[in-house]
């Protein structure tokens, strides 16, 4: 009697689950298809960055570039992430000073504001670093399903799985390095909001783009120096027949500085752009300005409206 009755009401959950799906519509256009696929095409670009760029580059290179492009990488990945730490420390430390100094917020008020925004940022940094080092960890193998590329010499001291295990973890910390870039805007604006909502994520992106300029020209994160630096401690004394010395400085270029200068502007405004578009800042934004343009506009109605009427006074006082 239970079996039977169980039955009769697995056929009525399945009549009343086919009678929801022909309630739909059932057309499916082309927006809808784009607009499934392009999140997940993105993430699959994502985990095709993480797991198999290293893997071309090393199969796609000559024995001794193969063997440079993994702690070249690395090497530019931990000047990165080096740099781009610190700069997200020197961005709230400048928004901190400026909601002391311009908008003249009491100093123990600024400074829990600073230690909370600092607080929330490095907790949503654990968070990324947690995922995306298993996101690493999975594309990683699923690269190495793939087969390690074969070395046409075996004089080499370091072996393809070091090099390409070095290249994998030089693409994880480039990551990691463009999620200190938002979390420096990220919390800067958080300490900038409770003055100015209008303004915070603009002032956000001026002073990271300072921190980020002072990080890599000021001090021991030179990335030239730092990459060659870290290279020539990576790199065996001979690499191919070439001395490391020669490889370090054919690998990077002497106007290294120069080129991430320039390249800090245009990056900081596309990460700020997809940040704000991903927190939905931009829409805040546009209505927080519309409401300061009508604010201002009645003000000025009401200054006409208070002249008209000083004037008229004065003509019946005339």
């Amino acid at each position: 009697m239970t079996a039977r009755r169980w039955s009769g009401d697995l056929r009525a959950a399945l009549r009343q689950e086919v009678a929801t799906i022909r309630a739909r519509d059932p057309e499916v256009d082309a927006s809808d298809l784009g607009t499934f696929v392009v999140p997940l095409v993105a993430r699959l670009v994502l985990l095709a960055l993480v797991g198999l760029v290293p893997l071309l580059g090393i199969r796609m290179a000559d024995d001794r570039d193969a063997t440079t492009f993994g702690p070249l990488l690395a090497s530019a990945a931990l000047a990165a992430i080096s740099a781009t730490a610190v700069a997200w420390l020197l961005a709230i430390l400048l928004a901190g000073l400026g909601v002391l100094v311009v908008y003249r917020e009491p100093p123990r008020r600024a400074s829990r504001s600073v230690s909370r925004a600092t607080r929330d940022s490095f907790e949503r940094i654990s968070g990324f670093t947690s995922t995306i080092t298993l996101l690493s960890l999975i594309a990683g193998l699923v690269a190495l399903s793939f087969g390690l590329p074969a070395r046409r010499s075996a004089d080499l001291e370091t072996s393809v799985l070091d090099d390409l295990l070095a290249a994998q973890l030089g693409v994880l910390l480039v990551v990691l390095a463009v999620g200190f870039v938002v979390e420096s805007m990220r919390a800067a604006a958080d300490i900038l909001d409770s003055e100015s909502r209008i303004f915070a994520w603009p002032f956000a992106l001026l002073l990271t783009v300072v921190a980020l300029l002072l990080a890599t020209s000021v001090g021991p994160f030179e990335p030239g120096t730092l990459v060659a630096k870290l290279m020539t401690e990576w790199l065996p004394a001979d690499v191919g027949g070439v001395p490391r010395a020669q490889v370090v400085r054919d690998a990077v270029p002497s106007d290294l500085r120069l080129w991430v200068a320039a390249a800090i502007l245009p990056v900081a405004a596309v990460v700020w752009v997809i940040t704000t578009r991903v927190l939905g800042v931009l829409p805040r934004l546009g209505a927080d300005i519309a409401a300061a343009g009508r604010e201002a506009s009645g003000r000025e109605a009401a200054g006409r409206d208070a002249a008209g009427r000083d004037a008229a006074g004065g003509a019946r006082g005339v």
